[in-house]
């Protein structure tokens, strides 16, 4: 925010956003505007950045546009998730009143302040650990630690007499935030040593969190808008080919190989990038599902107007209940497993496919799971 701009040549909103923002200097404000959050100015441009949102502008009362971007209110979670697992703290400007009952400006508060301690969307934190805020109050004898995790109401409290034992506890929790008062600072400790530690672990987390918030955002983007495919024509066997080769090192940590059977430069007419997520994300759930040292099997077959690929793993069978589910949003085979992932993956494979005008289905019997992808030739293109 510049704070060189008289505020008395606003328009009476920016006069608004302004006053907020002044007192939440150190956050992005996510003002609410009728069905968006909108940012104005620096926030804009940060969140615009970090976001991959439209940099806009909006008269403001100024020669100059403000910057603006902004995201819908009913998406803001993902969207905030993802600007605090960069960093960032958001305050939430939200409306206190009805537009169509106000009498002029509508009134509008910061009513939550969202940090990475802080985060109350369940679906963006990782199923089996908890996220915890760490407070750190240092008195002349003692350093009193508590931490909190605010999902699950989970609190404790204890001291340390040096830092050395202070480190320990940090390890222990691996707060995704920590909280200090200014004498701690000041106290003669090594802070640095302490921030080095801490942040391995919040760039790990960050990372983690981050690849989660992508495919959320992915997700919201085939529901919410119309995708266009990109039409071009492909080399599916070539593609397949490139994509057991990129998979070899991860298969063979795991002994498992895989056995990829097609037609001889087989065509096809389709959105490449958009498929490959596809069959990269059913090779990555075969690897991540197969005994070890068994083999997965990919087989592509043309038959008439359509193509199918399947693949094949060795493991344990889906039970039918959970292999009816296998391809709504946000559900995981098997939570307790350690593999990272939202439970995202099949169901943007399965809206791909259907932009496609294809099928996806999924069989596991006696061991044997088997996915199905049937597309047809030219792949569902507009006649040309």
């Amino acid at each position: 925010m510049p704070e060189q701009i008289p505020i008395e040549d606003l328009t009476p909103m920016m006069q608004q956003y302004l006053e907020t923002k002044r007192q939440y200097a150190d956050c992005i404000l996510f003002y609410r505007l009728g069905d968006f959050y909108e940012m104005f100015f620096e926030d804009a441009q940060t969140a615009a950045r970090e976001l991959d949102l439209t940099l806009t502008g909006k008269a403001c009362g100024m020669e100059e546009r403000a910057p603006m971007c902004g995201v819908p209110y009913h998406a803001v979670e993902s969207y905030l998730t993802k600007l605090v697992s960069k960093g960032y703290k958001v305050a939430i400007g939200e409306q206190l009143e009805d537009p169509k009952q106000a009498k002029g400006l509508v009134k509008r508060d910061v009513v939550r302040i969202v940090t990475p301690g802080t985060n109350l969307n369940l679906q963006s934190l990782e199923e089996s650990k908890n996220n915890y805020l760490l407070s750190i109050a240092f008195t002349p004898t003692k350093i009193g630690i508590s931490v909190a995790d605010v999902t699950t109401g989970d609190y404790y409290l204890t001291e340390v007499e040096d830092l050395k034992k202070l480190n320990d506890e940090v390890m222990k929790y691996e707060p995704s935030e920590i909280i200090c008062n200014e004498a701690f600072l000041v106290s003669g400790f090594q802070v640095e040593e302490l921030r080095e530690k801490y942040l391995s672990i919040s760039l790990a987390k960050a990372k983690r969190l981050e690849n989660l918030i992508d495919e959320f955002l992915e997700i919201a983007k085939y529901n919410l808008t119309n995708i266009t495919l990109q039409y071009s024509e492909i080399n599916l066997t070539r593609l397949l080919e490139q994509l057991v080769y990129e998979f070899r090192p991860v298969l063979e940590k795991k002994g498992l190989t895989c056995r990829l059977t097609a037609p001889e430069d087989m065509m096809l007419k389709c959105d490449a990038d958009k498929l490959q997520r596809v069959f990269d994300n059913l090779l990555r759930n075969a690897w991540a599902y197969s005994y070890e040292g068994t083999q997965i099997s990919i087989e592509v077959r043309e038959s008439g107007d359509h193509v199918e690929l399947r693949f094949s793993n060795h493991g344990g069978t889906i039970p039918a209940e959970k292999l009816e589910r296998i391809f709504e949003q946000f559900y995981r085979l098997d939570p307790e497993r350690g593999t990272e992932g939202s439970g995202l993956g099949l169901a943007i494979a399965k809206q791909i496919v259907t932009l496609h005008k294809g099928e996806i289905t999924a069989l596991s019997r006696e061991g044997l799971t088997v996915f199905a992808v049937t597309l047809p030739i030219p792949c569902g293109s507009p006649a040309l």
